[in-house]
């Protein structure tokens, strides 16, 4: 009898054991795979967006090289027909030189915007003050920028994703609400950033439901920073607000 019970405890034992044994196994295996996908996710996105910042790149060198010039030689030659011409052809070939002329800077400024190279050299927060500017000037919206992190030295990699970031957040702004307001926030406290984002766009449709490849691209950028989504809300009363946050 005493015999019997220390093999049933024995089988028990064993049974527990390779129980244990089975589940350690299974976890790690899980854990494995999980690792795994995770890293495919971050290697598919980490080349993804390599390629569209190579694909800004290019087209801002064709637009540098290739159309500014090519729309500075058409100025020239209107300059050289004005003196030809009677005053009211000359007024309207003046017109079409200032809207030329808007045209060229236009072209100058957002190949700017497009070049990762040229972020590098005049930094985050100058590259964001250039994309409001050019927004307040052919854009009927007002903006504040709020920042004090001007002197602070970004990576070349971690800035550029900051600066397609609120990018992305003004182009969904203005092409997908009816805003005319829009406050930025850039705030370095000790490690972290923190990026507010907000707008009073009044649009029914809302950014959210209408510019969902723009807000892809941000919610991929925010992962490759490893950073956080702290807030989103997107409403007809109030617009839209966004928070992230960053470990630098």
């Amino acid at each position: 009898m005493f015999h019997t019970q220390e093999k049933f405890i024995l089988l028990i034992l064993i049974f527990s054991v390779s129980s244990l044994l089975f589940i350690a196994l299974f976890t790690g295996v899980l854990f494995r795979n999980i690792k795994i996908r995770n890293e495919r996710e971050i290697q598919i996105r980490d080349t993804m967006i390599s390629t569209q910042e190579y694909e800004r790149n290019r087209i801002a060198e064709d637009m540098h090289d290739e159309i500014g010039p090519r729309l500075s030689a058409i100025k020239l030659n209107i300059q050289k027909i004005e003196s030809e011409l009677n005053n009211d052809l000359c007024q309207d070939l003046i017109d079409i030189k200032q809207g030329l002329n808007e045209v060229i800077s236009n072209i100058r400024t957002t190949s700017r915007n497009l070049s990762s190279q040229m972020l590098a050299k005049i930094g985050l927060v100058e590259g964001i003050k250039e994309t409001i500017s050019l927004f307040e000037k052919h854009k009927n919206v007002k903006f504040q920028f709020n920042e004090n992190c001007n002197q602070y030295q970004f990576s070349d990699s971690f800035q550029i994703c900051i600066f397609r970031i609120v990018s992305e957040l003004i182009n969904n702004s203005v092409k997908h609400s009816n805003c005319d307001r829009i406050t930025i926030n850039l705030i370095k406290n000790a490690s972290i950033l923190e990026l507010e984002y907000s707008d009073n766009g009044k649009s029914e449709n809302k950014v959210a439901e209408n510019a969902g490849l723009g807000l892809s691209n941000i919610s991929n950028r925010v992962k490759f920073l490893n950073g956080n989504i702290i807030r989103f809300s997107d409403s007809f009363e109030t617009g839209a607000y966004f928070k992230f946050e960053f470990r630098i």
